[in-house]
């Protein structure tokens, strides 16, 4: 009897075990992340982000990114700089309030992660892959986004001086 009853046992744990579904743990956020653009003739810092992130970096098929920046947030360490970058010509505030990023696949890599997924500026919406790691409670990494893709500035006159690529660095502090 014990000889059978072991071996049902363990298939009937094979079997329902694919019905099980781990869920990826839900975090948030804290006060202390940091969102740094630079380039040529620009560096600042967006200081307002929100929204959910869930990480198992055991289940990443089920992890998802979804964050918001806040446009009106940003500071350059000039007023009137991070002014005019929040007008109609650049990043455009009063239409655009927000950046968003929601994550489609998340794939493990040899030095930490990408998340791939839709970055949202200025109303366009493009495909991205953000390579970041992941330690200690703290995501972190940067990427790379061409600003005329997103017609941000022109390249043109007094805005070519600016870099068409910016460099975005970020570390994203969370609590379980």
């Amino acid at each position: 009897m014990k000889k059978t009853l072991l071996p049902l046992t363990l298939a009937l744990l094979i079997v329902f075990s694919g019905f099980i579904s781990l869920k990826p743990i839900d975090l948030k956020l804290t006060d202390a992340y940091s969102i740094r653009v630079s380039g040529k003739k620009i560096d600042g810092f967006f200081h307002k982000l929100k929204g959910k992130i869930s990480f198992d970096e055991n289940n990443l098929s089920a992890s998802q990114f979804n964050l918001e920046v806040e446009v009106s947030s940003l500071t350059t360490g000039n007023s009137l700089k991070s002014w005019h970058a929040k007008k109609a010509k650049w990043l455009d505030a009063k239409n655009y309030p927000t950046i968003t990023f929601n994550s489609s696949k998340i794939q493990k890599t040899a030095k930490g992660y990408v998340v791939n997924g839709k970055l949202k500026l200025r109303g366009i919406e493009k495909d991205v892959a953000i390579p970041f790691s992941y330690s200690g409670n703290i995501f972190f990494g940067n990427f790379y986004v061409k600003r005329s893709d997103y017609k941000v500035g022109s390249l043109k006159g007094m805005s070519k001086m600016v870099s068409d690529s910016l460099r975005i660095d970020f570390t994203i502090p969370v609590v379980k």
